[in-house]
């Protein structure tokens, strides 16, 4: 409310304002919220798609819920997948460098067991077992992705 006052003082102050706009530099904090309230009230009588609420103490225009699909699909809203932890970009960032390699290989270096951050990383596709080593046990050989233009890693 303080901002929209200050605009409105703001307004007023500046040269070549009219009467109408040097009669805002007063006006009541009371009289903003009554006419923004006012013009809530129309704004939902009138069953738009966007309507005018008051959230955390600042006004806002925001879409109807009902037509929030409608948005997304429009503007293309993609949600964003997490963040990786610290030990996900650790051994990423080991399986970048020194694909393609196993999975021991990548605990040898880190000296942990990255079973759950492995199964992560797959998930999120960002590392593929691209064959088998040739060596007792046969363990698969785990590579860094690569990006084409219509996936993005």
């Amino acid at each position: 409310m303080t901002e929209l006052r200050d605009v409105f003082a703001s307004a007023a102050g500046e040269d070549g304002a009219d009467a109408t706009v040097k009669s805002l530099k007063k006006v009541k904090e009371a009289e903003v919220t009554s006419a923004l309230d006012q013009l809530a009230q129309e704004h939902e009588a009138a069953g738009r798609s966007y309507r005018l609420a008051c959230v955390a103490g600042s006004w806002q225009f925001v879409t109807q819920p009902e037509y929030a699909p409608w948005l997304k699909a429009l503007v293309g809203v993609k949600t964003r997948p997490p963040r990786l932890s610290q030990p996900a970009l650790e051994t990423l960032a080991i399986i970048a460098y020194r694909q393609p390699i196993t999975r021991a290989e990548v605990e040898q270096i880190r000296g942990v067991n990255v079973d759950g951050t492995m199964q992560t990383l797959m998930e999120r596709g960002l590392v593929e077992a691209t064959g088998r080593a040739e060596v007792v046990g046969r363990p698969r050989f785990t590579a860094r992705r690569h990006c084409s233009s219509n996936t993005s890693a």
